[in-house]
Parts: C-alpha cells; structure tokens; sequence
C-alpha cells in the first residue's frame, strides 16, 4: 500500500515539481518521492490530519493556495511506538493542465 499511495501523491504533481524545506533545500520531483517513501515507512498510522485551505488566488492557468496541515500520527521509533503531532503552513502554486490541476511547487513556510 505505500508505494500506491506515493505514486497516488506523485501523481498529483508536475514533472517539474520543486518542494522548499524551511531550511531552504529544495527537493526535486524524485526527491520528494524518496521523502514520502521514507516519512510513510516511520508511520505506523495515521490518527488525524487537517487542512485547513487559508487563502485561493486563481489567475488564468495558476492557482496559488496557502495551507496549514495538522497531523497526529502514531511513529515507529527503535522499535517503540511515539505519538506525534505535526503542523506546517506552505504555500503551494498549482498549474491547470490537460489532466488537472497539478502542484508543481510547494513552499514550506512554518513548520
């Protein structure tokens, strides 16, 4: 099930895809897949996640959104479960396409 729910996530981005970390690295599309592969195997399950869609700017082809994103998530950590909760604001710039509306960058601003 992993790999199918990364692909499903891949698939809502564009081949040139960009994901800005607070710190200011910058992840490429195949990089973001690896990250995702990584984050999903240190899940052991997911409680809650909350999007909160703060702001839509749409002008032609590009929408630009702002959103907050809470998860509770149970971890794997050295072989014992930890509960862990997660917030992060990003901006995210989406491009209408021929399949969709496609993210093709995605800005971490808090985390």
């Amino acid at each position: 099930m992993l790999h199918e729910d990364v692909s499903k996530i891949m698939g809502l981005l564009t081949p040139d895809f960009m994901w800005q970390l607070l710190d200011g690295k910058v992840l490429n599309r195949q990089q973001t897949s690896s990250e995702l592969i990584s984050y999903f195997h240190s899940i052991k399950k997911i409680e809650t996640m909350t999007l909160r869609l703060q702001e839509v700017i749409v002008k032609g082809n590009t929408a630009t959104t702002l959103v907050t994103e809470k998860v509770t998530a149970l971890t794997r950590e050295h072989k014992r479960q930890k509960r862990t909760t997660t917030t992060e604001t990003y901006r995210e710039v989406w491009l209408k396409t021929g399949s969709g509306w496609k993210i093709q960058r995605t800005l971490v601003l808090k985390s």
